[in-house]
């Protein structure tokens, strides 16, 4: 067993590396080109979460509890550190001041601030997921952040218009159908509300308002979400791993 192998998967999901000035630095992060997206990070970060649970699994079975012990603390101090990062409220604090501006180095930052945000997104997914799987095999008791409040299940419905398209305001159009509460998202998806809530959680819906909040409950817009689905068929990957399900707007099926 090749434990550098655990070392370098711990040092990627800890990696934090991104410059401002898209236009002269182009947009990456973790020095990946947007041009590869996300769907590539997500692989790459499954690839390797996959290959580092078996590890630990062989960890377990030769009685390596110190071991798995002092992994469990470098995961959680990697989990609970602060990250340098744009968050969605940046990218959309930019769209607002630049109304109007249609630079080439406008777009640029904003792409740059979606792709930021997405890719962490992703890392704290497998973050999480990792730190779960380290918390099984010691006995350790750790939970993923939900919002108990969250816990309503309502169908899509219409909205009213809204004039600035903000990630914790009702979307724009009075047409635009709105899937409420985490619940809400897995009957949408066709998946259980653990698996909804951790795609919540991930941050892949965040860019671009397809979920925002709205007081303490979860809103998702689904046109976007259909859209995010349709352009990004990989996007779930890893999320949604061994989960079979139908979108049932896009008549499409999933199988990870």
């Amino acid at each position: 067993m090749d434990i550098k192998y655990i070392y370098d998967y711990l040092n990627e999901l800890s990696k934090c590396v991104w410059y401002n000035n898209a236009i002269e630095y182009g947009i990456k992060y973790n020095d990946i080109d947007i041009s590869q997206g996300t769907e590539y990070y997500q692989r790459m970060l499954y690839t390797m979460h996959e290959n580092v649970e078996q590890m630990l699994l062989e960890l377990s079975v030769s009685g390596q509890h110190q071991m798995l012990q002092a992994l469990y603390v470098k995961v959680t101090d990697i989990y609970e550190q602060p990250y340098d990062v744009l968050t969605i409220e940046d990218v959309e604090a930019l769209k607002r001041d630049t109304i109007g501006n249609t630079s080439a180095s406008v777009k640029a930052e904003i792409e740059l601030g979606c792709f930021v945000v997405q890719m962490h997104g992703i890392q704290r997914y497998y973050q999480h997921t990792l730190l779960t799987f380290l918390g099984n095999l010691l006995d350790v008791q750790t939970q993923p952040v939900t919002d108990k409040t969250d816990t309503e299940v309502e169908d899509v419905e219409p909205t009213q218009t809204s004039q600035i398209d903000e990630p914790h305001t009702a979307p724009q159009s009075k047409d635009e159908r709105i899937i409420k509460g985490v619940k809400g998202l897995g009957r949408y998806l066709g998946c259980g509300t653990t698996k909804a809530q951790e795609i919540l959680n991930s941050g892949l819906l965040k860019p671009n308002a397809v979920a925002y909040r709205n007081g303490k409950g979860w809103r998702i817009n689904a046109e976007k979400l259909d859209k995010l689905l349709s352009d990004n068929p990989d996007i779930f990957r890893g999320v949604l791993k061994r989960i079979r399900f139908i979108s049932p707007k896009m008549a499409i099926i999933w199988v990870y």
